[in-house]
């Protein structure tokens, strides 16, 4: 029996949500995730006619994504490398509840920490594929994953402490 093919409106409303979701966990920034989602979307479609396998067009989207954002992330770490911010912005620290620290601190962690871990326990991804889609070989996947753990755990002591 011969597939039918999705209609790309339908891809749209399938993953899109899914998309802005991952990418929210990336950027903490609901603007900036929509637009992740989005051109990650745009620049998938481009080539969907080039993918291998279709029905796997959500991995081939979630990579898509993972790079955009790592590449946006070091356009603006770059960018802020050259603005200085004020003594008041480095100084201030969120005072939110339990999730909420658990969120600001994980993203506080560095892009390939909170990367690691966002695709280890958000998307359940196995070290393999997380590897694949950070490039980069599992053992690297395990150590920034149990960095950002270790430097979850002392963030939240820390403020345990206060």
């Amino acid at each position: 029996m011969a597939e039918q093919p999705v209609s790309l409106e339908e891809l749209y409303r399938r993953h899109l949500g899914d998309g802005i979701r991952l990418a929210y966990l990336f950027c903490r920034d609901l603007a900036t995730a929509e637009d992740l989602a989005q051109e990650a979307f745009v620049t998938v479609m481009q080539r969907l006619q080039h993918l291998r396998r279709r029905e796997a067009f959500w991995a081939y989207y979630r990579r898509t994504l993972v790079r955009l954002a790592i590449r946006r992330a070091k356009r603006e770490r770059a960018r802020d490398a050259q603005v200085q911010a004020s003594p008041a912005e480095a100084a201030w620290q969120p005072d939110l509840e339990a999730r909420d620290e658990i969120w600001g601190a994980l993203g506080e962690l560095p892009q390939r920490q909170r990367v690691a871990l966002v695709l280890r326990y958000y998307e359940d991804l196995d070290d393999g594929r997380i590897a694949d889609l950070l490039r980069c070989r599992e053992s690297t996947v395990r150590s920034l994953a149990s960095r950002g753990l270790h430097a979850l755990r002392s963030h939240l002591e820390a403020s345990d402490d206060r």
